[in-house]
């Protein structure tokens, strides 16, 4: 069980990140602890754990829980929280009526079963507002950074603002919080003990549940092969969100909010590299290594580079400057996604399309595969 020694030594160290904030805010000191979608094969039994990380952190009315499908798209609210907490726990309880009747316990807050996402997508709660929640009428619950915390699991493929979804899901398991800090994805792991705590019933509940199974990444997006020669053409390739055909060519038009990013309108494609994409005449071989070439003439290719090389590491170990050695990959691999920026280009008062190139080479014994990528940023 992952409950009191790991995860009480971690969140403790919140309590100094959060304390300049912890005098004026009412709710906000707080992140998402813990969560459950189905328990035994029971999809009607869910639950969502807010932990408190500083004291008096109990105006929750009118925070919102709200749902993200594995796209990343806005599926709805699980709850409008309509009341505040009245309990002095440091944990409090969202669960589904179910939950709490079959396994004994009183909820702090009750929401329908069905809502969310079950093995692919994310959660977030909270509430823009200082003091209080904002009215929830007064603001966008699509934008995920509106919220005090979230968290994306499975093969999610949106963009998250914890980073890396958890690879794992919290069907018939729970996922856990073993860190502290909102937005931090990486800071959960799958627990086989479910562990429900509520305001309401402090106690709290230990539920025996699945053995955890991680859960790897799949193909979000269009694959885009890099060209001959044919047989080598699969070992590795780019694969990013928007591509309107194969084409290692993707634009973000300027009538596209989808990838424009704030008020400086430049772009953020959401990509990700996959291996082992087998089909036609290319002739399967064991990959042993990924590089990442081509100069990085600024910060922003900097910054793209590591992007990249940070999803390929999480397959492999990392060797010399911008490779990745890769334990003898035979079949489909891919990355999670992740985010490439591509600004516009700036000359005086007006503004020009931008644009960045990748190359990557993935290598095998005996031969290897060079694929290039080029995004463009309409303005």
């Amino acid at each position: 069980m992952l409950r009191p020694a790991t995860r009480a030594a971690a969140l403790a160290t919140a309590l100094v990140a959060f304390a300049p904030r912890a005098a004026t805010a009412a709710f906000h000191v707080a992140v998402i602890d813990e969560v459950a979608t189905s328990v035994a094969g029971d999809p009607s039994q869910q639950f969502v754990e807010i932990r408190m990380l500083a004291a008096s952190q109990n105006q929750v009315k009118n925070s919102v829980l709200a749902a993200f499908d594995a796209r990343g798209t806005y599926a709805g609210d699980v709850l409008v929280v309509p009341g505040d907490l009245g309990g002095s726990g440091v944990r409090w309880l969202m669960a589904t009526r179910a939950l709490q009747d079959r396994q004994g316990i009183a909820a702090d807050f009750t929401f329908e079963p069905g809502l969310l996402p079950l093995e692919d997508g994310m959660i977030c709660w909270g509430a823009p507002g200082d003091a209080r929640p904002a009215d929830p009428g007064s603001w966008d619950h699509s934008d995920f950074t509106e919220y005090v915390d979230c968290v994306a699991y499975g093969r999610f493929c949106g963009s998250a603002p914890g980073g890396v979804p958890v690879p794992a899901t919290p069907a018939d398991h729970s996922l856990t919080r073993t860190a502290a800090g909102p937005f931090t994805d990486q800071a959960f792991q799958c627990s086989e003990t479910l562990t429900p705590t509520s305001s309401a019933d402090p106690a709290g509940l230990q539920i025996a549940g699945a053995p955890c199974v991680s859960v790897p990444a799949v193909p979000c997006f269009t694959a885009l092969p890099g060209g001959t020669p044919l047989r080598t053409d699969c070992y590795g390739e780019w694969l990013v969100s928007g591509a309107a055909g194969t084409a290692p060519v993707v634009a973000c038009p300027a009538t596209d909010p989808g990838c424009h990013a704030g008020q400086a309108r430049d772009c953020l494609f959401r990509a990700q590299f996959c291996f082992a994409l087998y089909r036609g005449r290319c002739a399967a071989a064991p990959i042993t290594s990924f590089r990442l070439r081509g100069r990085q003439k600024d910060d922003i290719d900097r910054e793209n580079a590591l992007a990249v090389l940070e999803a390929v590491n999480r397959l492999g170990v990392e060797g010399s400057a911008g490779s990745v050695d890769l334990p003898s990959i035979s079949g489909l691999t891919c990355t999670a996604p992740f985010d490439l920026v591509v600004p516009l280009e700036r000359r005086g008062s007006s503004l020009r399309g931008g644009v960045r190139r990748f190359r990557a080479v993935t290598v095998t014994r005996r031969k290897r595969d060079s694929d290039r990528l080029k995004l463009v940023c309409v303005p």
